[in-house]
């Protein structure tokens, strides 16, 4: 699904299976399920004059649902108790820059290791080195429950094995 975000830039991500598609799943283990979740990630970020594409299991179903229900929620003005969302894994986060009840929300992504253009150009001095990169997105509630919708629609490809 693809995030359009200011001036053209975008955040585009698809799920592309578990990380650990063929894990054996044990349930004596009981920690067998801390990495039976995890999904990797493809991320195609266009953000100014850099574009790049990852490959990074930076989310698990958990993060993903969570993110579904906080796009629901706010796109119904709901007052939610956390205006940013982040996740296990640092890669990705999110933050809500404006009011709940605003007909358009305007969202900030939040991007760092792996999901860095310094982890594709690392030796190279063709970038400047930041430590993260930002998105701006401005989203109606209208649209906001279409990308809940997309990732839902995504993620029923991968049901819980935990």
């Amino acid at each position: 699904m693809k995030f359009i975000c200011e001036k053209g830039q975008f955040l585009e991500l698809d799920i592309l299976d578990y990380e650990y598609p063929d894990i054996v799943i044990n349930k004596d283990d009981k920690n067998w399920f801390k990495d039976s979740n995890w999904l990797m990630i493809h991320f195609n970020v266009n953000l100014l004059k850099l574009q790049w594409n990852i490959n990074a299991p930076v989310l698990n179903i958990y993060d993903i649902k969570y993110m579904i229900d906080w796009f629901k929620d706010i796109s119904k003005n709901k007052i939610i108790e956390r205006k940013a969302i982040d996740f296990i894994d640092p890669g990705l986060s999110l933050k809500l820059l404006n009011n709940f009840n605003s007909t358009v929300k305007i969202m900030k992504f939040k991007l760092e290791y792996p999901i860095h253009p310094a982890n594709i150009y690392a030796n190279s001095f063709r970038i400047p080195f930041k430590k993260y990169y930002f998105l701006k997105l401005k989203a109606t509630n209208e649209r906001l429950r279409k990308y809940a919708e997309e990732l839902e629609n995504e993620l029923k490809k991968y049901p819980d094995r935990g």
